[in-house]
């Protein structure tokens, strides 16, 4: 799920905030695995997060919430907690 974030160009002026929340405020490393929830609203941010995660070169898994039905959620899809 959410390999669509791959085929997103996302706006340059994103770069720099994405930048600051992998390195800066989650301090991804290079092998960590991380969990990457979006929406379709946001998903040119996701995408930039994405793209960010994978030039540190950790692992991402990618979830779209809006692919697990109508919002709001009262409940995390099951996919995404066996992700975590």
């Amino acid at each position: 799920m959410g390999k669509e974030l791959e085929t997103i160009t996302p706006r340059a002026e994103f770069a720099e905030g994405a930048w600051n929340a992998v390195n800066v405020c989650l301090r991804v490393g290079r092998g960590e695995k991380v969990t990457l929830i979006t929406d379709r609203e946001t998903e040119e941010i996701g995408a930039s997060i994405y793209r960010e995660i994978l030039s540190v070169s950790a692992r991402c898994s990618v979830f779209v919430l809006d692919d697990f039905g109508a919002r709001p959620h009262r409940t995390m899809p099951p996919e995404i907690l066996r992700d975590l």
